[in-house]
């Protein structure tokens, strides 16, 4: 009996880390969505972003720990929804323009990607409203993107 416990307990022990990257990314957002068969949860059930432990919210705000709609949704959780305009490619700055964070997460993309664009010939094209035509979003799909590697 003692052997057994002791297997037991080294077996808890080694997957441990696992377990706790597996329920510090709970996204319920993802969950309800996919039960949806929508486009996005679709593309993203094989997405870098997802496979680095990145939820919904990371993205796009709000609280993907909670399967309220309510609650995962409120604005005072910081939601955005589908962002729109600049605020697309801000969305993807917040990561993709900080080296701590893109090395927090083991990546070395590099980045100030979106002060790379603003720059460039097709990044200083604004529309009437002064948002920039060109998005990251616009190269890159905000879904369904797959690891390099």
């Amino acid at each position: 009996m003692k052997t057994f416990a002791r297997r037991t307990a080294a077996l808890v022990l080694a997957l441990w880390p696992m377990l706790a990257t597996a329920s510090a990314a709970k996204d319920e957002c993802f969950a309800c969505h996919q039960a949806l068969s929508d486009k996005p949860s679709a593309l993203f059930h094989k997405d870098i972003h997802r496979q680095k432990g990145i939820t919904c919210a990371g993205c796009h705000g709000g609280r993907a720990d909670t399967d309220d709609m309510t609650a995962a949704m409120d604005s005072s959780a910081g939601f955005l929804g589908v962002p729109k305009g600049d605020a697309i490619s801000r969305a993807c700055a917040n990561c993709h323009s900080s080296e701590e964070r893109m090395k927090s997460l083991g990546s070395a993309v590099a980045v100030r990607q979106w002060e790379s664009l603003q720059s460039s010939v097709h990044g200083k094209m604004v529309d009437a409203g002064g948002n920039h035509v060109v998005q990251c979003i616009s190269c890159h799909d905000a879904h369904g993107i797959l690891s390099t590697k």
